[in-house]
């Protein structure tokens, strides 16, 4: 996904675009392999990784889904004073705090072409209906 001109412009104006380097804060920046919008920053104050994610927030279904099909990393993006943070979702967090947009907002991590929004969630399987009035398939 490649945004409009205009909202580069605008992030840059804002301060929150980040053509170099990462740091703490979750800034937006453009993937050097694919041209996406990504926000990236460190996922922690100490012994912290890089983290690059997708704009997409996830339900509780999607991350599970993310998490165990996709073999993606989930994070949570919080706001902090003036700017937002990643922090690392472990298995404790994800069993103890659901991602819920608007209250939790959580968000997978960047990988090229593969977008998340693309995730096909299982529909329930449909079931035959039963004839009460036959006897027993077995």
């Amino acid at each position: 996904m490649k945004p409009e001109p205009w909202v580069e412009d605008m992030l840059r104006a804002k301060g929150v675009w980040n053509d170099d380097g990462v740091g703490r804060n979750a800034r937006a920046r453009r993937c050097k392999e694919c041209g996406s919008v990504i926000l990236a920053g460190l996922d922690g104050d100490r012994c912290a990784g890089i983290a690059r994610v997708d704009l997409t927030p996830l339900t509780p279904v999607a991350e599970a889904l993310a998490v165990s099909t996709l073999a993606r990393t989930t994070y949570r993006l919080r706001w902090v004073a003036d700017h937002y943070e990643l922090d690392h979702r472990y298995a404790i967090a994800i069993a103890g705090t659901h991602a819920d947009p608007g209250t939790v907002d959580v968000v997978p991590s960047h990988v090229c072409g593969v977008p998340v929004s693309t995730l096909a969630l299982a529909r329930p399987r449909e079931r035959n209906a039963i004839d009460y009035s036959q006897p027993p398939p077995y």
